[in-house]
This record gives structure tokens, C-alpha cells and sequence, in this order.
């Protein structure tokens, strides 16, 4: 790094804006190798992440699978005719006990077919191995983040081990991946897991085997010896300039972490490495930045120990990880920016022009998550 501008913009603010966001502030980054510049602007007014903002009651439970309902709608003429999924948590109690996470609930796709002069609405809860133990039990097998209120029994001895499934890793309503089989896609989440979907029926059939994925279907050849997949990024990018090319990183942890940047071919769903970035800790993605020729890691939270959020669960392990802004190139090599330190958690877009790579994102100046903000009761 040879120079570091720092400045404000009123301009910079509205390049991205979320609503309601503790602390919001906007930052720009514009990655000029070997030099960089850096906007960004507090939007004031808006609570720290610590305080108690008043969540209690956003979060309810959605009801039943909603069967396909059509609706008039005279006025809707689309470019194009076809669906728009979206998930998200919409089951937040089960058999008296209640998550206090809202990342806990269980997931539910939503489907809205557009036709000209009409839209037909479809809901389903997602038969994962996370739901279905549940209906085994009667009652949350779990609860990752935050857990429930009341907290959870032992598990019961007709089913000694209902808490060492696995089950709690396929609860993947975050995003949705297309793939190289007509009509299916794949489900994620933060987690090396990707689950299968029906475009059609919306039912999901397990967990994703890849061709270089060993026995498992998960475990790539190029995974580090010694080192375990931990967790990965609930958002892959696909690459501008490319139609089936999409980037993903994979956390690899044991005696050293690792960060694999690995690219997946949706045509043929191929998985190529692209480097091994060495992590000074379990740091955590849920997105980050790609460029037709760069991808970038703003490495700010990691995992595990004594985060700063307090507590025993997930929510409670997230900390302060700053270690810069890494840039990895086409060709595996990495570069290290300072800046000043920032927390985010989405990427809103990043591409070059003539002074660099320019990133758009939302910053926090505070470790983002905590109890106050992820109740949901």
C-alpha cells in the first residue's frame, strides 16, 4: 500500500442505503493497485448494535404451506414470464418452546410466478433434516444461535443423540444457486453445505454431492491436510463477464486456517481452487466482493472464544477480526489493504473502472451482531 486518502461524501450516502441499520454507515473503497481510497459517510441518528432498539413481536410465525394462489393483476406486463423465489425463517416455536434467534426458524420458500396480468403465490416450509427432526421430537431438536425459551430438555432415550445429528447444519433458507439440471437449484447458507432444491414441487432431497467430493459429495481435493471445511459464504457471486462461472470461499480450519476461494462451473458444477488464503483466525463471510478480475475479503469478524456479543451460543462468538481488506487476483495472488477498521456483513456490489476496483457496502463500527438485535421475544 503506498497512499491511503481518506474523505466524505454526501454522494457516497446514497450509493447505498439500509434502512433501519444500527449505526449506518456507507462505505466506498476503491482499491487502486497499488494504492487505495476510501469514502464513506455515518449516517447518524440510529441506535449502537448494543442497545435494546425493541425487536420483540417482528418476528412471527408465517402459518401453513400456502398452496399455489393466483391473483389478477391487470396492470402487471413483465419483460419476462418466470419465478422469483425467495426464503426465509418463518417458524419460530414448535411444542411449547420458542427460538430467541430468529436465524433459528425454520425455513420456508416463497415462490412468485409472473405472467402477464397475473401472479401466483406458493409457500412451503423446507423438508430439511432440521425440520424433520423437530416433527420427531415434537419440539426443537436445537437451536444454534441463541437457543429457546424454555430451554431445551435433554434429549429423550428412545433418541439419546438428538442433538449430535448433524441436522441443524441443512437449514439453508438464506439464498438460492442455479445449477446445470434443469428445473433444481441449490439451497445456502453460511455452511459448506448446499442443499438441492425443486424449482417445481419446492421440496428439497438432501445434501449436495459434488463429483471431486470423495465419499462424503462434500470434501474437495483440494481441501488442506489436516484442515476440516468449517463454514462458507451464504452469498457466491457470479463473476461479471462470465454466464456459469460463480466464485465461493470455504473456511478451512485445524492447525492453521485457511481461506479457499474456489470457483463452481454451474454448467458442468465442476469446483476449481483458486487460492489459499492464509487466516489469522475463524473468520467469518457471509459475503464478500468479486470483480471480473479480483475478488475481495474485507476480513473484519471471526468466530469462536469470547465474542464481544457476550453469552454461550453462536451469536455470543462473534469478535473483532480485523486483518484488512484482501485482494485476490485471477492468478491466486494476494494483496493486503489497510484501512480504517470496519465491520460489515452484505456486499451491495463491486466492479473496476479506470482508478481501481470499487466496492459498495454497508459498515458498522461495532462487531454487528448482538442479543438486543437478534431476539426474537
Amino acid at each position: 500500500l503506498k497512499s491511503l486518502r481518506l474523505a466524505s461524501s454526501d454522494k457516497c450516502f446514497f450509493l447505498l442505503h439500509f434502512a433501519a441499520m444500527p449505526r449506518k454507515m456507507v462505505f466506498r473503497a476503491m482499491l487502486v493497485l497499488p494504492s487505495l481510497a476510501l469514502l464513506s459517510t455515518p449516517g447518524g441518528g440510529a441506535p449502537l448494535a448494543d442497545q435494546d432498539i425493541g425487536y420483540e413481536l417482528l418476528f412471527t410465525s408465517a402459518g401453513p404451506d400456502v398452496q399455489r394462489t393466483c391473483f389478477q393483476t391487470p396492470e402487471l406486463h413483465p419483460p419476462t414470464s418466470g419465478a422469483f423465489f425467495i426464503g426465509g425463517p418463518a417458524k419460530f416455536d414448535m411444542g411449547g418452546y420458542q427460538f430467541q434467534s430468529f436465524f433459528d426458524g425454520y425455513g420456508r420458500m416463497n415462490r412468485f410466478e409472473l405472467q402477464d396480468g397475473k401472479v401466483c403465490f406458493t409457500a412451503k416450509y423446507m423438508n430439511t433434516s432440521y425440520y424433520k427432526e423437530a416433527e420427531l421430537l415434537g419440539r426443537p431438536a436445537g437451536g444454534m444461535f441463541m437457543g429457546t425459551e424454555p430451554k431445551l430438555p435433554p434429549c429423550p432415550l428412545t433418541h439419546p443423540f438428538c442433538k449430535l445429528t448433524g441436522m441443524e447444519s441443512d437449514n439453508n433458507w438464506v439464498n438460492l444457486m442455479p445449477t446445470g439440471e434443469p428445473g433444481e437449484g441449490l439451497l445456502l447458507t453460511d455452511s459448506p453445505i448446499f442443499v438441492r432444491f425443486d424449482f417445481e414441487s419446492m421440496g428439497t432431497f438432501g445434501n449436495y454431492k459434488w463429483k471431486d467430493g470423495g465419499i462424503s459429495g462434500m470434501l474437495p481435493k483440494w481441501l488442506k491436510a489436516f484442515h476440516a471445511p468449517a463454514t462458507g459464504s451464504a452469498h457466491p457471486v457470479r463473476r461479471p463477464g462470465t454466464e456459469s462461472t460463480w466464485v465461493e470461499v470455504m473456511l478451512e480450519v485445524g492447525f492453521s486456517q485457511f481461506l479457499a476461494v474456489y470457483t463452481i462451473d454451474t454448467r458442468t458444477m465442476d469446483r476449481a481452487l483458486l487460492a489459499h488464503v492464509p487466516m489469522k483466525g475463524p473468520m467469518y463471510f457471509h459475503s464478500f466482493g468479486v470483480s471480473e478480475n479480483y475478488v475481495v475479503l474485507p476480513c473484519n469478524l471471526k468466530m469462536g472464544g469470547n465474542g464481544s456479543a457476550g453469552g454461550n451460543s453462536i451469536i455470543g462468538a462473534f469478535g473483532d477480526g480485523w486483518d484488512g481488506i484482501h485482494v485476490v487476483d485471477r492468478n491466486g495472488n494476494v494483496q493486503v489493504f489497510e484501512t480504517d477498521r470496519f465491520f460489515h456483513v452484505h456486499v451491495a456490489n463491486t466492479f473496476e473502472n479506470e482508478t481501481g476496483i470499487v466496492m459498495d457496502l454497508g459498515t458498522f463500527q461495532k462487531v454487528p451482531f448482538s442479543y438486543h438485535t437478534l431476539e426474537t421475544a
